[in-house]
């Protein structure tokens, strides 16, 4: 069986390092207990072989890398950085670029997105400047640009936003029924809006969930996985959101949140080859 796919992890290594979970270690600590967690070895060293180890014994495989646009509040890591720890461990990441929402900057970040052959692209519009919903019409550019690519889009909403609203998953629902060809994937899977972000998927066959770690171990868990059991097992996505859980003790509480064999091997394994276009 293919080993499982993590498709949203910050590595401790380099640029990451540079962003507010790794800079402020005593907050991360704080809210990975208040999620049940123990604070993983490789975080507290800031120890990428560790990491490694970590994921190894949790049954991963490979780990997606999202680069972000630099901003204030949470801090950047570059789509060079990115790319250039892809290429040194091949065997185990994959990169996924980010988009500046800004003129001229898209065009020029999706080129070099394209250059350094990432399998998708990720946008945030909640922490541009100025914050966006996910319709602006200011985006749809962008969505166009992206759709003409085929690369899937991950769209972020969750506790950086500026309020809760930028989790609603409405906008979402509008972008994925004026682009019926792009995928879209629901970074955070609309927390704490559970099912009404499952009822988007119900009506667009383009939307992806991907709660990451808003699954385990927090109320809206029986819904994600009696989606993932049910009509959504062929979109639903795994994802750890690495430091913000312990990577190990998250596979082990999804696991034991109700997933059939079937589910957990189409979420962590077929369900991202297909998205991604890995085979």
């Amino acid at each position: 069986m293919p080993g499982a796919i993590d498709l949203r992890a910050r590595p401790p290594a380099g640029e990451f390092l540079q962003q507010r979970m790794f800079t402020s270690p005593g907050a991360m600590g704080a809210r990975l207990r208040q999620r049940g967690y123990d604070i993983p070895p490789s975080f507290e060293r800031q120890s990428l072989p560790l990491f490694f180890d970590e994921m190894t014994r949790a049954g991963v495989d490979t780990a997606v890398l999202a680069a972000r646009a630099s901003n204030d509040l949470i801090g950047g890591t570059s789509n060079e950085f990115v790319a250039e720890l892809v290429r040194t461990h091949p065997d185990r990441f994959l990169g996924v670029g980010s988009l500046r929402l800004t003129p001229g900057d898209t065009e020029a970040d999706l080129v070099t997105c394209r250059q350094l052959e990432f399998v998708g692209v990720t946008v945030e519009p909640g922490i541009a400047d100025p914050p966006m919903h996910a319709d602006d019409p200011v985006l749809y550019p962008v969505y166009e640009q992206i759709d003409a690519t085929g690369l899937p889009v991950f769209v972020s909403g969750g506790d950086a936003n500026p309020d809760i609203s930028y989790a609603f998953p409405a906008p979402l629902d509008r972008v994925a029924r004026d682009f019926p060809n792009l995928q879209v994937v629901s970074v955070h899977g609309g927390w704490p809006f559970v099912t009404e972000t499952l009822g988007v998927a119900w009506r667009r066959p383009n939307f992806w969930v991907m709660p990451d770690l808003y699954w385990a171990n927090l109320p809206g868990r029986s819904d994600y996985t009696l989606a993932a059991n049910g009509f959504l097992m062929d979109r639903m996505l795994f994802g750890t959101s690495y430091p913000a859980v312990n990577v190990e003790q998250y596979v082990t509480a999804l696991k034991s949140a109700g997933l059939s064999e079937a589910a957990w091997q189409a979420i962590s394994a077929h369900n991202p080859r297909r998205l991604l276009g890995l085979g």
